[in-house]
């Protein structure tokens, strides 16, 4: 939901950098939390 919410921040609120910001910081963490979360899951497949 995080990450949809980044995205839309982007096509939605190009004018509204604050806004973009803000939707930005969440948007990270959600992708670097999937990013985490996708390497530990074939790492547990490997082994």
């Amino acid at each position: 939901m995080k990450a949809k919410s980044f995205y839309q921040g982007i096509i939605w609120e190009k004018g509204d950098i604050k806004m973009l910001a803000y939707d930005f910081s969440y948007g990270w963490t959600a992708s670097v939390l999937i990013v985490v979360f996708l390497i530990l899951f074939i790492l547990g497949i490997i082994i």
